[in-house]
């Protein structure tokens, strides 16, 4: 007749195989890391920064609209102001000038 186990043992014989499970685990957990290979993240890309525009101020003659109707270098402000006095009289409505920033040229 087989002999009834006792509690004791019976406690013993699931805590060995809990311990075997747990080896196993490990080892198997072991074995993909191994064979895993590692994934490189990815490269961030950084975005080159915009070259500022170099910018001039140009005196325009505007007609009574808005409209740039002729444009002068900076240190020509008087030649821009006869201009917009000419077409003032010459033309219907008031003639302006005002300045304007535009890319320099290279």
């Amino acid at each position: 007749m087989a002999r009834r186990m006792s509690n004791k043992d019976r406690i013993q014989k699931k805590a060995a195989e809990a311990k075997a499970k747990e080896k196993e685990k490990a080892s198997k957990k072991k074995a993909k890391t191994t064979t895993k290979k590692a994934k490189k993240a990815p490269a961030k890309r950084t975005k080159k920064a915009p070259v500022p525009v170099r910018m001039k101020i140009v005196w325009a003659v505007c007609s009574p609209t808005g409209k740039i109707l002729k444009t002068y270098l900076y240190p020509k402000k008087k030649d821009a102001e006869a201009e917009a006095k000419r077409l003032t009289k010459t033309k219907k409505g008031e003639h302006k000038v005002r300045p304007e920033k535009v890319p320099m040229e290279d």
